[in-house]
């Protein structure tokens, strides 16, 4: 199957001096921030006749809006901004104030690997921390951390059994 391509200059911004520039395939032209695309392409053809073709074309390209029902974020995406993180983190797990420059989200784009600054810092009495979004194990900034990392995270308790053997068990 033979890939086509649009009208000359298929970029508006493309200049006119090279004939070549601005030729895509529709594969490529059609895909990418088809929405960025289309509003320049509906702004060249009002001048230029054209691009009517390449506003057809992007018309049908658009994605469908979605709901925010429909979007599905997994925490330790790499788009997601680190100030996001520490925003969620901040406010489920209810961070005081005067220890917010201490507890901090990092992002490294070398390694692609997150990091929580100070999250042994809060005390064993944050119920937060260690009740209802951790364990005195894995307080909830390990955890955290380790889901950022798409790590599976396992915290086991030691139980005895009847015979007085201990048995670990996930939790």
């Amino acid at each position: 199957m033979r890939k086509t391509l649009l009208s000359p200059r298929a970029l508006p911004e493309c200049s006119n001096e090279d004939v070549t520039k601005g030729w895509h395939t529709a594969d490529d032209y059609l895909s990418g921030d088809v929405r960025a695309k289309l509003q320049a392409a509906r702004l060249a053809a009002k001048t230029e006749p054209e691009y009517a073709v390449n506003v057809a074309a992007l018309e049908k390209a658009q994605p469908k809006d979605l709901d925010a029902s429909e979007i599905d974020v997994r925490l330790g995406a790499t788009w997601i901004d680190k100030r996001s993180i520490q925003q969620f983190m901040e406010q489920t797990f209810d961070v005081p104030f005067y220890m917010r420059r201490s507890i901090e989200v990092k992002f490294s784009p070398l390694t692609a690997e997150w990091q929580i600054t100070g999250k042994t810092l809060p005390n064993r009495h944050d119920v937060a921390a260690y009740v209802t979004y951790g364990t005195d194990r894995a307080n909830a900034y390990r955890i955290l951390v380790e889901t950022l990392n798409l790590k599976d995270i396992r915290i086991y308790d030691t139980v005895e059994d009847v015979d007085g053997k201990q048995k670990r068990i996930l939790n």
